[in-house]
């Protein structure tokens, strides 16, 4: 940095502070030629788990990795060999046989991990950056866009074309090429302008030659929440880099996550830059005409839209959308019996719009023996605090030596966590998990799998491939697609753009049918197949079920519970009585309700349900938020009520 040259600094905690606080002078310099750099939220503390994750991003960013000084195990050793598995040049310094602190330099030197360095001009030339080697270079670039490909390179560049733009670990799947090695490969495309041409050829079938600029340099952002980072994040490229061309893609009908800082006003605001251009991508190749004409009927009573096109349906299939609408309070019960009069052999989702809703239809469908699988938001829920993840990431970090996790260690892991918990209920979404990473991780880095699993939530591990019928919020269903919808549309909510913008996305759900189930007023006028007025009451099903979250029970009453929790596993029964649960064979008090959960459940009871049965749902890992750092933490216990008429 003193030297003119640019200085980044990549951090193990987030933007809103500086560890240690001396190097604060330092950080600031850095800002005004190169930058700070982290992938951590802000409120990260400098936890020592981090500095060894964000060693990835360093070995990563970097040309060449030299290592100066390092003991016989640290944080540099690490750092390089994550940059030999990156492709990455890898140096270091000699020094004597006894120095305690050259001993991790001899070593990597020894062991053809990184070359020898013994001054500064043998780094410039063996990086090729001498003045000759410059010259040298520049006479043998190469001029062809299409150079001769191996066949690696061959097979990428063959799957780009036919699919176009793919994520990187979907990249890895589909030619079985390692993502170290896939990364040094797509690095070499780029250089040879491949993945630029593929981009562009991708543009032009997409939005058309004639609404390309003359001279591009195209950088694609999913901006698809549009949070106020991400705008703010665009407009620092935009301001900085007068030749950028951004493309921000999203739909703004479906921006639903407002309860998060979503607002589809920030893509707004970007297509009102001077020299933007909008332009609408009007094809839907997922569903049927009717449900498409449908949902582009119900989409103009959203006020402040940005598209003004309609929808056009690319599908042969005409399609069907029916919609019923109820005199009723409660509307579950005719809901499950269109399902199971209409049926198929093709794929069926409920959506609801609340996670009660969605838990009421699932204990009817059982009661009809429909096999379904539940896909809800959990609220304060954490995947890697489930027990049964944080066992075996425990099992790997007390065993692993080195940043890359041995193919019989991870075995192991595998065999001691299924067996520990093998009459578990949740152990499917571990085995989810571990089988989603193996797929996109031929070698295996504990820090990559503790951001794969940092990263994930339940929901994402939710296997529904077996149901017959999948129930889920809407919240949850965003991103899949059935062929056959079944929406249950209550009218207890006040009817404002949030709602409107859910209930589409619900809608477009649908591939094939799509029927509608409700009390309110908003489908009404609307053309459908069938439009049915239903004037019989109906009552609540006989079962309910409640599923309890963290602040349906009192957090601290499982102090001095923890290994009373552990003992117990997802699907073990529970004893209920007078708002505490039970462990069936010790007879020992597990949980106890919060005060707010109490009020439900009498409610509940005032209405003639009582508690039948009681089941462990998950047990999790919970700590305070002003908790010591490294206070212990506590094992809580989340459950399930059957209530019963």
């Amino acid at each position: 940095m003193n030297n003119g040259l640019a200085t980044v600094g990549v951090l193990a905690h987030g933007l809103d502070r500086i560890y240690p606080s001396l190097h604060r002078k330092t950080a600031v310099d850095m800002l005004d030629r190169g930058g700070l750099l982290t992938e951590f939220l802000v409120g990260t503390t400098p936890d020592k788990h981090n500095f060894v994750s964000r060693n990835r991003i360093v070995a990563g960013m970097c040309d060449a990795t030299i290592v100066i000084e390092s003991a016989a195990k640290g944080g540099s050793l690490i750092t390089a060999e994550l940059a030999e598995s990156y492709h990455r040049d890898c140096f270091a310094f000699p020094g004597r046989a006894t120095d305690e602190y050259s001993k991790g330099c001899n070593q990597l030197i020894r062991d053809n991990k990184a070359s020898l360095l013994l001054s500064a001009e043998d780094f410039v030339q063996a990086m090729g950056w001498s003045a000759a080697s410059c010259v040298e270079k520049t006479a043998n670039v190469q001029r062809d866009l299409f150079p001769d490909l191996s066949g690696e390179e061959q097979r990428i560049v063959d799957i780009l074309a036919q699919r176009g733009n793919l994520q990187i670990n979907t990249l890895v799947v589909e030619t079985d090429i390692p993502v170290h090695k896939m990364n040094a490969i797509l690095f070499e495309l780029e250089k040879a302008e491949i993945t630029s041409e593929s981009i562009l050829e991708n543009l032009k079938r997409d939005v058309g030659v004639e609404n390309l600029p003359e001279n591009y340099n195209f950088y694609e952002l999913k901006a698809a929440e549009n949070k106020v980072e991400e705008y703010a994040l665009v407009k620092a490229l935009m301001n900085k880099n007068e030749e950028m061309r951004v493309i921000a893609v999203g739909d703004d009908d479906q921006s639903i996550y407002e309860f998060r800082g979503a607002d589809s006003g920030y893509m707004y605001q970007l297509s009102q830059e001077p020299g933007s251009k909008l332009v609408e991508m009007t094809e839907n190749y997922r569903s049927a005409h009717q449900p498409v004409n449908f949902a582009n009927e119900f989409v103009r009573g959203i006020s402040k839209r940005m598209k003004s096109t309609p929808i056009i349906s690319m599908r042969e299939e005409d399609g069907w959308v029916g919609v019923t609408r109820h005199q009723s309070k409660y509307i579950f019960q005719p809901l499950v019996e269109e399902l199971i009069h209409y049926r198929g052999s093709g794929t069926s989702c409920v959506l609801t719009q609340t996670n009660e809703e969605a838990v009421i239809l699932v204990a009817l469908l059982r009661k009809y023996g429909i096999n379904s699988k539940l896909v809800q938001s959990m609220d304060g829920f954490l995947f890697w605090n489930m027990a049964e993840m944080r066992y075996f990431l425990r099992y790997l970090d007390k065993r692993v030596r080195t940043p890359l996790i041995p193919e019989e260690l991870w075995k192991d892991a595998k065999h001691a966590t299924f067996s520990a918990y093998d009459r578990s209920q949740s152990l499917t979404y571990i085995k989810r998990c571990v089988q989603l990473f193996e797929q996109t991780n031929k070698t295996k880095y504990f820090s990559d799998f503790k951001e794969f699993v940092f990263e994930s939530s339940v929901e994402d591990f939710c296997d529904v491939s077996g149901a017959d019928v999948v129930v889920s919020t809407i919240h949850k269903a965003k991103g899949r697609e059935f062929d056959d919808v079944y929406m249950l549309i209550s009218d207890n909510y006040s009817k404002n753009v949030h709602l409107m913008r859910r209930y589409y996305v619900g809608m477009t759900r649908a591939k094939k049918r799509l029927f509608i189930h409700t009390n309110g007023d908003c489908f009404n006028h609307l053309s459908v197949g069938q439009y049915h007025i239903s004037t019989k009451e109906y009552e609540m099903p006989e079962e309910i079920v409640l599923q309890l979250s963290h602040k349906d029970v009192y957090l601290g009453f499982f102090k001095e519970l923890k290994q009373e929790v552990l003992a117990l596993k997802s699907g073990d029964f529970l004893n209920y009585n007078n708002f505490v649960l039970y462990n069936i064979l010790t007879k020992k008090p597990v949980a106890k309700l919060s005060q707010s959960m109490q009020i439900t459940l009498s409610e509940w009871q005032d209405k003639g349900y009582k508690v039948k049965s009681a089941s462990v749902r998950f047990v999790v890992a919970w700590k305070p938020k002003d908790a010591p750092k490294d206070g212990p933490e506590i094992a809580v216990l989340l459950a399930d009520l059957l209530l019963s008429l």
